[in-house]
């Protein structure tokens, strides 16, 4: 089968070739190691190559060194030992690690977690948290478990909303934000299997899955419901596994 018949134009094929002509060419001046293939150099260096470091060696070494800044006495032991690890693939760090680690774009963590209140205050004080946190290169968490399920009373009349429209709110949000141009933000929302709203929250992922990056929090109450053959808790289960 030729490039085109397999929908590859030549305009790719030539970037694909000097994309890999350039990792030869680094690997040969030690700046990328032997294992690195050519979509793994061009994703570095759209993504992850900072300023003048000489590709994967320098961010390696920048790494090393600010790790090892925290092990008071031993700093060139352990910048040794922080950049052989990275440099011959057995600690592969995540993306903010690698992105930020030893630069001014940003956090080097990956996760960070919240619970959100029953309030309209906690909503926003928690969107505006993980706004921020997302800005600078954290991935964010969230649980809405406490939440008041859709149609129960609220303090001022009417009916409560449920924790599903919120945890819209956050993804829509956090989808917005760029973590440093490297990625766009994303936010990972929790909610208790045995929630009121967990179905409605099913709904939507199976609606719409796309930035929806829903976890279902499982408590002991649960799993003893399950054991004792508790037929909702089963139809739960069954439809958490789809």
């Amino acid at each position: 089968m030729s490039f085109k018949e397999s929908g590859i134009s030549e305009d790719q094929v030539q970037m694909f070739e000097q994309l890999s002509a350039e990792r030869k060419r680094l690997q040969e001046m030690g700046h990328l190691p032997d294992w690195y293939i050519t979509q793994g150099w061009q994703l570095f260096k759209e993504k992850y190559q900072y300023k003048d470091e000489p590709a994967l060696l320098g961010r390696h070494r920048t790494i090393a060194k600010t790790l090892a800044q925290y092990m008071v006495g031993e700093e060139e032991k352990w910048e040794e030992l922080f950049f052989n690890e990275l440099w011959n693939g057995i600690l592969s760090p995540a993306t903010p690690a690698l992105s930020n680690t030893g630069t001014d774009r940003g956090m080097n963590v990956s996760c960070s977690g919240q619970f959100i209140g029953d309030s309209v205050v906690s909503f926003y004080d928690g969107l505006k948290e993980m706004a921020l946190l997302s800005k600078n290169g954290f991935g964010t968490s969230a649980d809405f478990s406490s939440i008041r399920p859709r149609g129960a009373p609220i303090t001022a009349g009417g009916e409560a909303s449920g924790p599903v429209p919120v945890m819209e709110d956050f993804f829509t949000c956090a989808s917005k934000i760029s973590q440093g141009g490297n990625r766009r933000g994303a936010v990972a929302g929790y909610l208790d299997i045995e929630h009121p709203d967990w179905d409605e929250a099913v709904d939507l992922l199976m609606r719409d899955p796309d930035g929806k990056n829903f976890g279902w929090t499982v408590r002991d109450s649960f799993v003893e419901a399950l054991k004792n053959g508790d037929p909702e808790a089963q139809r739960k289960f069954t439809r958490a596994l789809y």
